[in-house]
C-alpha cells in the first residue's frame, strides 16, 4: 500500500501542471525524500502512514504534525503540514488541509453563482474510516456522494453510514466481486441482500470490461447478456435506477466495436432507461457525440477523466478531457451542446484516494466549471445526477 500511496502523492504536482492548475499539496524533492524514508523506517504494520504508537517523538510532537487530526502521519504532513517541521530551507512545506469554512481555494470565481457538486459515484474501502468522508466532501465542495462499498467493504457499512447521513449520502448496491465475474449462485445472495436493504437507492457500477491493471486488478469479461448481467440490470431497470456500466473501450482492442455494439443494444433495448459510462468509456470525443446522438437514454461520468487520475493510471487509455489549463475543444463543444449527458464523478477507490488526490480533482473541477455556461456548469456539476438518480437539491 505504501508504494500506491507515495505514487499518487507524487504524481499530483505534474498532473495539475500538465492541466495549468497549482498544486494545493505540493512537497519539495527534497521533503519528499525525507517523508518517503521516514516512512520506510517507522511503519511497522505497512500501511503507507505512522500512528502514534508507531511514532518515537512523543504525543506532543505527532500532534502538532497531524494536520488533519486522524492519528496517522502521512507523507505530505511528514514534509511540513501543521505547524512545519522539516522542509527544504526557504520553503515552508505544503498547507495543512483546510477546514471547510476555509477552503477558499474550492470556491467559484467571484461573480460565478455558487456551485456545489455531486459525486454519482465512489467507494468505501476496507481500511477508510467513514467519519473521514463528511470533512473532506465539505473541504472539496462536495454536497451529496453516491456510494457503494468496495470488494474489501461489507455493503451494511454503506448503508448504515448513508442511513446515519441521509442528505449526504446514498447507498449503491454493489455488483463487483468474484461471485459476479463467475456467475456463482453467491452473487444472487449477494445481490438480492442489498436489494431488500431499504437504504440502498442506487446501483454501483456493473464491470462487464474491465482490463488488467498490472497487480493491481484482473481482467474481467462479463457479457452484457449473461445471467448476473442480466439480473442485475433487470433490478436497476424496476427501481428507476440509472444502471451504470463499466466497459472500457479503448482497452479492448479489436473487441472495442463489438463491445460498443453490446451496450448500444442495451440502450436500444431499455429506450426510457438511462445507461451511464463510467470513466466515459474511455471514448473519445467522435464515439461520445456518435452515442448521444443515436441514443438518448445514454450518459457519461466524467471520473478518471482529467490529469491527476490519469497521472496515477499511466499506461492506460483513459479519456482525457484536458488539454494544458482547460477542456479540450470537441469536448467542452460537445458538453455544451448536451449539458444533460454528462456527469461529474469522481470514483474515489482506495482509502488515499479520499484525500488529496480527491481535493486536487475537485479544485480542477471547480476551476473548469466556472469556464462554462453557468446553466451548463450546474447541469454537470450537480443537475444531472439530481435528476437522474432522484436526489433532492441541495438546501438553501
Amino acid at each position: 500500500m505504501f508504494a500506491r500511496t507515495l505514487r499518487v502523492s507524487l504524481c499530483f504536482a505534474a498532473a495539475l501542471a500538465l492541466a495549468g492548475l497549482p498544486a494545493l499539496y505540493s512537497l519539495p524533492a527534497t521533503a519528499q525524500d525525507r517523508a518517503a524514508g521516514m516512512i520506510k523506517k517507522l511503519d511497522r504494520d505497512g500501511d503507507g502512514r505512522i500512528s502514534a504508537s508507531e511514532w518515537p517523538k512523543g504525543k506532543k510532537a505527532f500532534k502538532h504534525k497531524d494536520a488533519d487530526g486522524d492519528g496517522y502521519l502521512t507523507a505530505e504532513e511528514l514534509g511540513g503540514g501543521k505547524g512545519g517541521g522539516g522542509t527544504a530551507a526557504g520553503n515552508a512545506g505544503p498547507p495543512a488541509p483546510q477546514s471547510a469554512p476555509a477552503a477558499a481555494a474550492h470556491k467559484p470565481p467571484a461573480g460565478f453563482p455558487a456551485l456545489y457538486l455531486v459525486d454519482a459515484h465512489s467507494q468505501m474501502p476496507g481500511g477508510l474510516d467513514p467519519d473521514t468522508i463528511l470533512p473532506l466532501m465539505d473541504q472539496a465542495g462536495v454536497w451529496h456522494t453516491i456510494l457503494s462499498a468496495r470488494n474489501d467493504r461489507s455493503p451494511s457499512d454503506v448503508a448504515a453510514f448513508a442511513e446515519a447521513h441521509p442528505q449526504r449520502i446514498t447507498a449503491a448496491v454493489r455488483s463487483k466481486g468474484r461471485a459476479f465475474n463467475e456467475g456463482t449462485p453467491q452473487y444472487a445472495k449477494l445481490l438480492n441482500g442489498q436489494l431488500s436493504t431499504p437504504a440502498f437507492k442506487a446501483m454501483a457500477e456493473v464491470l462487464l470490461f474491465h482490463a488488467q491493471k498490472g497487480n493491481k486488478a484482473p481482467r474481467i469479461r462479463v457479457a452484457a447478456t449473461a445471467p448476473q448481467a442480466q439480473a442485475t440490470l433487470d433490478a436497476a431497470v424496476e427501481r428507476g435506477w440509472p444502471f451504470i456500466a463499466h466497459y472500457e473501450f479503448a482497452a479492448a482492442g479489436f473487441d472495442k466495436g463489438r463491445m460498443l455494439d453490446e451496450f448500444a443494444a442495451l440502450a436500444r433495448a431499455h429506450p426510457n432507461h438511462p445507461f451511464v459510462l463510467i470513466h466515459m468509456g474511455q471514448l473519445d470525443a467522435d464515439d461520445a457525440g456518435r452515442l448521444i446522438a443515436e441514443h438518448p437514454n445514454v450518459h457519461f461520468i466524467l471520473s478518471h477523466s482529467n490529469p491527476v487520475t490519469i497521472g496515477e493510471n499511466r499506461g492506460q487509455p483513459w479519456t482525457n478531457l484536458f488539454d494544458g489549463g482547460g477542456l479540450k475543444p470537441a469536448w467542452r463543444a460537445l458538453i455544451e451542446a448536451n449539458p444533460d449527458r454528462f456527469i461529474l464523478g469522481f470514483d474515489n477507490v482506495w482509502p488515499e484516494h479520499w484525500g488529496s488526490f480527491y481535493l486536487h480533482q475537485a479544485e480542477l473541477w471547480h476551476r473548469t466549471l466556472a469556464t462554462l455556461p453557468p446553466a451548463v456548469a450546474r447541469a454537470v456539476a450537480h443537475g444531472n445526477a439530481e435528476r437522474l438518480w432522484h436526489l433532492p437539491p441541495k438546501p438553501e
